[in-house]
């Protein structure tokens, strides 16, 4: 793995709640997201009304949010925490191809929409909030 230059610390890590219901997606997701100390994971949910109690209780940055889960999908859970903290970035990430899912992550409020394919480094810089590369929304 290429080693990254140290990036200069200004402020404190990105508080992130990773938000999906497939287990093994999670723990690949905490561990990348772990590597990067422009962020820290604080908890993880299975669906989308889990996900809003969690981010009402802790109050996350970042919510890194799946859109297809039970319960209630990403795309709800988005527009809800977006009404409910107006503070807190969601990163809404699929791994549909259907084209509409990027407007829909705008309509609800979502700072960025991710493909679970893209660049790594894209979903890390979104994450932690990087202007240069974390645009309003990404494909």
């Amino acid at each position: 793995m290429n080693e990254k230059p140290p990036v200069p610390r200004t402020s404190r890590p990105a508080r992130v709640l990773v938000v999906d219901d497939d287990a093994l997606c999670v723990a690949a997701l905490v561990l990348l997201l772990s590597e990067d100390d422009r962020i820290s994971v604080i908890d993880r949910a299975r669906d989308g009304a889990e996900g809003i109690e969690l981010a009402l209780r802790l109050q996350p940055d970042v919510v890194l949010m799946d859109v297809q889960m039970p319960v209630m999908d990403g795309l709800e859970a988005t527009r809800r925490i977006r009404l409910l903290l107006r503070s807190t970035r969601v990163v809404l990430i699929s791994g549909a191809s259907d084209p509409g899912l990027a407007e829909g992550a705008k309509r609800v409020g979502a700072s960025a929409f991710l493909r679970k394919g893209c660049d790594p480094q894209v979903l890390l810089d979104a994450l932690a909030g990087t202007p240069q590369h974390a645009p309003s929304l990404v494909m």
